[in-house]
């Protein structure tokens, strides 16, 4: 079972995921503001502090996860990723 901090996880890399097409273009056309700029690599940092705080937690010597877990838990995250689908008119939309 994924704990909430791995939720949280998965969700931030949806997150970014949705917001990267317009992010990537914004800077390509030279219309990236400095706020928006500054807010997605926030984001960015976040997640990779979550990413270095989740391998601490498991530690350098963690046994793999079996194949049957792996693909249980691969199906799980598709349909977290799914229902937080996040798309760029509703990122650019939030107030």
């Amino acid at each position: 079972m994924l704990s909430p901090e791995d939720v949280d996880l998965v969700a931030t890399f949806r997150k970014i995921t949705g917001l990267m097409p317009g992010v990537s273009f914004d800077i390509v056309m030279g219309t990236l503001t400095p706020d928006r700029e500054k807010e997605f690599g926030e984001i960015l940092i976040d997640l990779g502090e979550s990413l270095r705080r989740r391998a601490e937690r498991r530690g350098l010597s963690a046994d793999p996860m079996p194949q049957d877990e792996t693909k249980i838990l691969s199906e799980r995250m598709e349909r977290i990723i799914d229902a937080s689908a996040v798309t760029i008119v509703d990122a650019s939309r939030k107030p």
